[in-house]
């Protein structure tokens, strides 16, 4: 079973996320703040994160850049309302799967992280 981990301040946005994505029989957990999500990050193994940028605690590009750096095998989509150029060419740089702009279509987010599971299945 796959294993997938929401990070955003916003719960109804977590909860949505969720609901969505037990369509592809994944184990999904949630995080409403950085902090919380980058230790969940060091401590258990995820498939796909779906990262905030702007959480308390810790930003979404500063836990992909440490996830990144600390070699975590898990691949990052990148969620945000309030994303400027400079985060975009930001996350381009980190090599994330994805980068989002709220308000989302919760379908195309599923069709994403299906995607990338089939991605990592086939090697």
């Amino acid at each position: 079973m796959s294993r997938v981990l929401i990070a955003d301040d916003e719960a109804p946005i977590c909860l949505a996320l969720k609901e969505t994505l037990v369509e592809i029989d994944s184990d999904v957990e949630i995080a409403l703040d950085g902090k919380d999500a980058y230790e969940k990050l060091l401590n258990e193994h995820y498939d796909v994160v779906l990262l905030d940028i702007y959480m308390p605690g810790m930003n979404g590009l500063d836990i992909a850049k440490a996830v990144k750096k600390r070699g975590i095998d898990t691949d990052i989509m990148i969620m945000t309302g309030k994303g400027t150029i400079e985060d975009t060419i930001d996350a381009l740089g980190i090599q994330i799967e994805e980068f989002i702009t709220k308000p989302f279509r919760f379908d195309k987010i599923l069709v994403s992280v299906k995607e990338i599971l089939e991605k990592r299945r086939s090697g």
